[in-house]
């Protein structure tokens, strides 16, 4: 699952900028309770698993504050 792949790279020591880890705890951290049977994300009801990847940036867009370039 993508929440298992955010950790494992998280957790590998992977050389990652200090704004990129942040971005991506915050994305694992809001995620978690939907893998322990939380209800799904905060942010709605997309699935993880059928998400484009546009569906997956404009997620972590809205998780760091942000909106994409084109104002979506």
């Amino acid at each position: 699952a993508l929440v298992d792949e955010l950790e494992a790279l998280l957790t590998s020591g992977a050389d990652l900028d200090s704004g990129t880890a942040a971005r991506l705890r915050t994305l694992a951290a809001r995620w978690a309770p939907a893998r322990a049977g939380g209800g799904g994300p905060a942010t709605g009801p997309l699935d993880l698993e059928d998400a484009t990847d546009e569906d997956l940036f404009r997620l972590m867009d809205g998780a760091a504050g942000t909106e994409a370039p084109d104002g979506r």
